[in-house]
């Protein structure tokens, strides 16, 4: 199995007496891969194991095949499907994890763990790397069918983690302490994974010299980012006179209800209030150029990527005192925390610093420090050996190995 090809969920291939160990990653798409857990799977690679991954294939899956990496196609729906829809996707999971006979199955995502969970639970050969990358609207909306399915889910994690060779990989410690409170996981069988890290020099600080104070915004353009929150709060810094230029970087999300619609970012256009720039590959640049880096969700987050990019970018940042979001500011040092969905706190925050410019460069240079020492590449894959050594497996990864 390291032909680097495509296979299909109901092949069996022949299992050979000294064969190499076997790595099953399942995703929900195989961009996130690329984005978050490249530099794992490549050093696991190293490490002398087959990586197989499974995932939908929004992106192109060549570069995990022609890394040497297994693709499978996953068909399982993000969300709550229909049950049809449900139960041919685990069936289609069922078959994948038979097909691959795998040493360990590293499920990302809630929904993943607890489906796959529930399949490899009596696969005495295999182990369970269970990363929930946040607890999303499920903990967040009140709807009643959200109601309805918490305490159903929560059943069913407490099921999953009854295997004895399992450990849960949480990114923040309040989602670790949820889990342990609700007797789903003991404290020993999990573990706080800080994102998916970044190399030190992914990106620099750079200086720059803009005209305005540059505010920049990066993620999905749904409601739970907190998106029309900042929206309503530059509508108050600009009729206060206030000059500084709002950014928004990000496309909409046609298939998640909470998603903003094209009309309502362009209306916020046509105030003078925000540029929404749209779905970017160069938030690398767009970091550099920026002085603060806003992000008032009030979603139950992991720890957000861009986050961790504006850190290393050196850019003050506002974000919610929220899990995931609150764990990369230090209150007053690298930035400010507001309660979630509080516009006239987060203007009032907002404020403060673009009268006072110095603050956004001192805080620049904390959030550099933070980065480094929490965030980068070398924490993330630290966190992950401990998570083998807790599932007792010979599997050590590090960085540079790639």
């Amino acid at each position: 199995m390291t032909d680097g090809r495509t296979m299909d969920a109901d092949s069996n291939p022949q299992l050979s007496v000294g064969r190499r160990s076997r790595y099953l990653i399942v995703l929900n798409e195989i961009g996130f891969l690329y984005s978050h857990f490249w530099v794992l799977a490549t050093a696991i690679q190293e490490a002398g194991w087959d990586v197989i991954v499974a995932a939908r294939d929004g992106a192109s899956p060549e570069r995990a095949i022609n890394a040497g990496m297994q693709f499978i196609p996953l068909r399982i729906k993000i969300g709550v499907g229909n049950p049809i829809e449900e139960i041919k996707g685990i069936l289609d999971l069922r078959a994948i994890i038979h097909s691959c006979d795998p040493d360990l199955v590293h499920l990302v995502s809630l929904k993943n763990v607890l489906l796959g969970g529930m399949l490899i639970r009596w696969r005495k050969n295999a182990s369970l790397l269970a990363a929930i990358t946040g607890l999303g609207s499920l903990f967040v909306e009140d709807k009643w069918v959200y109601s309805a399915l918490r305490p159903l889910v929560i059943y069913g994690l407490r099921q999953v983690f009854r295997k004895s060779r399992s450990v849960m990989a949480l990114e923040n410690p309040d989602d670790r302490l949820f889990f342990i409170d609700n007797n789903v996981v003991r404290a020993t069988k999990s573990i706080v994974i800080p994102s998916a890290g970044l190399d030190s020099d992914a990106i620099i600080p750079m200086p720059h010299n803009n005209l305005v104070i540059t505010i920049l915004c990066v993620c999905r353009m749904i409601r739970y980012k907190g998106i029309l929150q900042l929206i309503e709060a530059a509508r108050i810094l600009h009729r206060e006179g206030l000059r500084f230029e709002l950014l928004f970087a990000g496309d909409i999300d046609e298939s998640n209800p909470a998603s903003l619609t094209r009309k309502e970012l362009r209306s916020a256009e046509a105030e003078g209030v925000v540029k929404w720039l749209g779905y970017r590959t160069d938030v690398p640049e767009l970091l550099n150029k920026s002085d603060i880096f806003c992000l008032p969700s009030y979603y139950r987050e992991g720890l957000p990527r861009a986050l961790v990019e504006a850190c290393a970018a050196g850019c003050a940042i506002v974000t919610t005192d929220m899990p995931g979001c609150r764990e990369v500011v230090v209150e007053g040092v690298n930035g400010r925390l507001v309660p979630p969905r509080d516009v006239v706190a987060l203007a009032d925050v907002l404020r403060a610093l673009l009268c006072d410019p110095e603050a956004c460069r001192r805080m620049g240079i904390e959030s550099r420090r933070r980065f480094e020492e929490h965030f980068t590449m070398t924490s993330v894959l630290t966190a992950f050996n401990q998570c083998y050594a807790a599932l007792d497996i010979p599997l050590r990864v590090h960085h540079g190995q790639i």
